[in-house]
């Protein structure tokens, strides 16, 4: 299956939360128990990264049978993205270890204008 391309709009200094369902091709969820994910953050495809959200890390968070694969970080984290465009990727991998790359495309970030 070839990953979807999808933009997420990250607001610089709030809370990211955004709720991604994994499905197959004719629709039905992906049941997604047993799985970890990653997902990484990067200005160009093989710059540092700005952003590591993991089931380790505790910033995604999967939803079993439903396929769904929360990603979330904290505003103290997205203040300390520069704002602009940087480029992800979303891998689910298996309790076999098999890998599937299920959401890919930009992830932008707009600058926080009212600071505390």
């Amino acid at each position: 299956m070839v990953a979807t391309n999808y933009t997420f709009m990250c607001e610089q200094g709030a809370n990211f939360l955004e709720v991604v369902t994994w499905k197959k091709a004719e629709g039905e969820p992906v049941d997604n128990t047993g799985y970890t994910a990653r997902m990484q953050v990067r200005r160009e495809p093989d710059a540092d990264v700005a952003a590591n959200l993991t089931t380790e890390n505790g910033k995604i968070s999967l939803g079993g049978v439903n396929g769904e694969v929360t990603l979330s970080f904290s505003a103290a984290e997205t203040a300390a993205l520069v704002p602009g465009d940087y480029f992800y990727d979303l891998e689910m991998v298996s309790a076999g270890g098999a890998v599937s790359r299920i959401i890919e495309g930009v992830f932008s970030v707009n600058r926080e204008i009212t600071k505390a």
